[in-house]
C-alpha cells in the first residue's frame, strides 16, 4: 500500500508542477505581449 500511495502521491506532485509552470509560462507569455503592445 505505501508503494502505491507514494507513486501517487510522486504523480500528483508532478501534475502540480507541471500544471504550475505552464500556468507561471502563460502569464508571462501574456505580460511580455502586453508589455510590448505598450511600447507601440
Amino acid at each position: 500500500m505505501t508503494e502505491i500511495a507514494d507513486m501517487s502521491f510522486g504523480w500528483l506532485l508532478t501534475i502540480v508542477a507541471g500544471g504550475l509552470t505552464m500556468i507561471s509560462l502563460g502569464v508571462m507569455i501574456v505580460v511580455v505581449n502586453i508589455l510590448k503592445s505598450f511600447q507601440k
